[in-house]
């Protein structure tokens, strides 16, 4: 590994080798929405006495939003008029500089790819289409398409099941999240960990070392290493 650009755990097993299939978390990852959310958040709570700020409702991204609402101790009705409001300022998602071509470049070798993400599934799906993003994947799982979403390792093994290609076993496979909640569901499906510093989490904050820290998108090719032996 380059350490100028990307930085391995040591002594964690399955943090080398080549990645069949890479799974990315969506917001802080792929698109930038973190102004989008906060703006969203903050009108959708106005109305509800001593709601905790932003601040704590990001410490939980990467969680489904019920289960969100539900940690912060918010009524029923948010996550619907959350979700009003963030589809109503959704053009105004950006997709990080280097994404589409990170994607493109595995797509040529063959890689499968696959969208981990707490937001809901059709409104996911529609954002990336809209940013051009949506051609280069395979499979997009929303929170709300799965059994039991991120930490949960349900949502990763959703991803995997469903990719059109052959079976890739978990050491097989790199995810790329921002946050806690990715690196948890990543490591009890049995995968590798690549922390994005792009994104909207710090990497002291994780409860343990991902296999890879991410300085900027392109890092993750260097992450996946080289092309899968049997490509999809």
């Amino acid at each position: 590994m380059n350490a100028q650009t990307t930085e391995q755990a040591k002594g964690e097993p399955g943090a080398a080798g080549p990645a069949a299939a890479v799974l990315f978390d969506m917001d802080g990852v792929l698109v930038d929405s973190l102004e989008i959310m906060r703006a969203s958040y903050t009108e959708a709570v106005a109305d509800l006495a001593g709601a905790p700020g932003f601040a704590e409702y990001q410490k939980n991204l990467g969680r489904a939003l019920p289960d969100i609402a539900a940690r912060l101790g918010l009524p029923a009705s948010f996550p619907a008029r959350y979700r009003l409001l963030s589809d109503a300022r959704s053009a105004q998602v950006t997709a990080y500089p280097g994404i589409r071509e990170v994607l493109g470049a595995l797509r040529d070798q063959g890689v499968a790819l696959g969208v981990v993400t707490g937001k809901e599934g059709d409104t996911a799906r529609d954002i990336l289409e809209g940013l051009g993003l949506l051609t280069f994947i395979d499979v997009v799982r929303g929170g709300d398409e799965v059994v039991a979403a991120k930490p949960s390792p349900e949502h990763v093994r959703a991803v995997l099941r469903d990719l059109p290609c052959r079976p890739v076993a978990p050491q097989e496979v790199l995810v790329v999240g921002d946050s806690d909640t990715d690196m948890m569901s990543a490591r009890s499906a049995g995968c590798r960990t690549a922390f994005a510093k792009w994104g909207y989490s710090d990497v002291g904050a994780l409860s343990r070392p991902p296999d890879h820290v991410l300085q900027r998108p392109l890092d993750v090719l260097e992450a996946a290493s080289r092309r899968p032996e049997e490509p999809c």
